[in-house]
């Protein structure tokens, strides 16, 4: 099963401050929100690749997931892995 995340880092040290799951349910949803091309699409799914979200990609999946992470101070990424 493939297990996705959203990885918090803050800015300052680079350091992991928080990783949020994201079910893999929501896979479909979080592909449209990354806006990713037909090859990337199928690596996703397949738990390949880790993704850089930009402000309002971040704002999108606040919504998905239901908790607010957005920050200046943080760098945001997204990715997949097996469980």
């Amino acid at each position: 099963m493939i297990v996705y995340t959203i990885d918090i880092y803050s800015k300052e040290t680079e350091g992991l401050i928080l990783e949020i799951n994201i079910p893999p349910e929501k896979a479909d949803e979080i592909i449209d929100i990354l806006e990713l091309n037909a090859e990337d699409r199928e690596e996703f799914m397949q738990g390949i690749g880790v993704y850089n979200l930009k402000k309002n990609q971040a704002l999108r999946l606040e919504l998905l997931v239901g908790e607010n992470f957005y920050s200046d101070d943080v760098i945001l990424q997204i990715s997949g892995g097996e469980v």
